[in-house]
Order: structure tokens, then sequence, then C-alpha cells
């Protein structure tokens, strides 16, 4: 079984794959998060996912499996970025609140031969997909790719191995 490496800085979705027993590691996948002209917020969440996946499969050596996730919350038809600063993110809670709005989920997972993607369709209470990481949807992935979930938890290291 090749071994996991998550393309993610969010310590939510390290904790989330840690609550469903997947050993992993955390590699950096910096890539551009602006939206492209007139791209919808399903195909930004898309691209960016698949985008984390491929940064991190190319900053590992040798086999491996890397997920990335990415999570768009869209008002209005507009994808709120990341706050800039505490103002800035009291702003756009002042702004979501009571108002209807969509939280975007997509998980790409990729072993360089293979890239699969998977979207967030429906929420009814799953604490885990508004964070940004669906965790049975994401289970279900993985096994695609013979990992096994739901094991005990294990500790993970979080360590970045640059090529």
């Amino acid at each position: 079984m090749n071994p996991l490496y998550l393309a993610s800085g969010s310590p939510r979705r390290r904790e989330l794959l840690t609550q469903i027993g997947v050993p992993f590691t955390v590699v950096s996948a910096p890539i551009d998060e602006s939206p492209l002209p007139d791209e919808s917020a399903l195909a930004y969440v898309e691209r960016l996912a698949r985008a984390k996946a491929a940064a991190g499969l190319a900053s590992v050596q040798g086999p491996a499996v890397v997920l990335g996730a990415d999570t768009a919350v869209v008002l209005d038809g507009r994808i709120l970025g990341k706050p800039e600063n505490r103002e800035d993110a009291l702003a756009m809670l002042a702004d979501l609140s009571g108002r209807e709005h969509q939280v975007l989920t997509a998980v790409a997972l990729s072993n360089g031969l293979l890239m699969q993607s998977l979207f967030v369709t429906g929420l009814s209470g799953s604490y885990s997909a508004v964070v940004g990481l669906p965790l049975s949807e994401t289970a279900e992935l993985l096994g695609t790719f013979g990992i096994a979930c739901w094991q005990s938890p294990v500790h993970t290291p979080e360590v970045t191995h640059p090529r």
C-alpha cells in the first residue's frame, strides 16, 4: 500500500483524517487560490482540490497517494476568499449571518496515474463536510486507492517532505 500524504495546511483536515484512523503525512502544496475569470464556484473548488493533490504529489519521492481538498463559501454567487485579518473575518460573518449561502467542498486523490475527485452534493448536519473534509465520502474514495480507513486512531507526524 502506498503511503498517504495530505496536501493541506488545514488543522481541521488533519484532525478529521486522524478521526478515521488513516496514517498520513502532511506535505506543503502552495498554489495560487485566485478564482479564474468567470469560473463557477463548483469548478473553482474542483480545480483547487486537484491542484493541491498534484502539487503535493510533485513534492514527495516514490510511490504515494496524495489527498487535496478545497472548500469555498459562496454568497450571492460570489466566492468568499480567506479572511485577511480579524476585521475581515468579522465582516464576512456579518454578511453571512441570517442569509442563505453555500459551502462547497471538493476532494481529490491522486497517485500519479489516476486522479479522482468528489463533491459534497448535499448537507444535512455533517460537521466534517462544512469544515472541509467529508469523512464518509473521503473514506470511500481512499478505499478505491487501497487505503483502509476506520482503524484505531494513529499518531500522525506533521512533517513536510520536500523533494
